[in-house]
């Protein structure tokens, strides 16, 4: 089952126009995507003619580039490109070192490849400690019971293109793992998820003052109409 859904995937990932596997996929706005690269070179002056439904498409002012990404073909190509580093079609590279060695482990919790080096800096951090490691190796061996699928992307460290999935209380602001270390060594962070949880906590705190408000509220207003109606019905007796 998942190698057949593996296959209707990859054949939805070939950009019409190049017949190659899409490179940053955009929408126009008649819905049909193709690689940015295809659109600039489809682009005559202000407009794209779509080589689909031939609908005439204005391009925006800062060009190509503003057009919409098309994200669920990101989401694709994402899912197989785990896939297949996984299942050892491809080598994996670590995501966590800047020197990209080779991948002996994936968090099953964060899906980020690691190398022998950050898979044990990564058990070590704060918040990784219940995160599921586990070898590439053991992966590939039970790769039919498997189904692992990547995360949804969130917003990237712009010092170190990282995800973000840390929190520093200190300076109140989002950072990616290797701001822990280093701009932000020493500081007390801990992870997205359960910075959200106590945040989460404490919002309804302070939303539980508001449902009684609410409530007195609203029972007052019904006090007030059962009153207008009584009002109502006993004037109409002295019509």
């Amino acid at each position: 089952m998942a190698a057949e859904r593996m296959k209707k995937v990859a054949g939805l990932l070939n950009c019409p126009v190049c017949y190659e596997v899409y490179k940053r996929p955009k929408y126009l706005p008649c819905y049909h995507s193709y690689c940015e690269g295809c659109m600039e070179k489809l682009q005559r002056g202000s407009n794209i003619i779509c080589p689909e439904c031939r609908e005439t498409n204005v391009v925006p002012a800062g060009g190509v580039k503003e057009l919409p990404n098309n994200f669920f073909i990101n989401r694709l190509l994402d899912e197989v490109d785990l896939k297949r580093k996984v299942e050892g079609e491809d080598e994996a590279k670590c995501d966590m070192c800047v020197d990209e060695g080779k991948a002996v482990s994936l968090c099953l919790d964060c899906i980020t490849f690691l190398c022998e080096h950050c898979h044990g800096f990564h058990k070590k951090m704060k918040g990784n400690q219940n995160h599921n490691l586990t070898e590439l190796l053991e992966l590939q061996s039970k790769k039919k019971q498997v189904d692992v699928r990547p995360k949804a992307k969130s917003m990237l460290c712009p010092d170190h293109d990282l995800e973000m999935n840390f929190f520093c209380e200190t300076c109140d602001q989002l950072v990616c793992h290797y701001c822990t270390t280093n701009e932000h060594n020493g500081h007390v962070h801990n992870s997205v998820k359960k910075m959200a949880n106590k945040h989460r906590k404490e919002m309804e705190k302070m939303i539980e003052p508001v449902k009684e408000m609410i409530n007195k509220l609203s029972t007052s207003r019904q006090k007030v109409v059962t009153a207008g109606e009584k009002i109502t019905s006993q004037a109409s007796e002295f019509d």
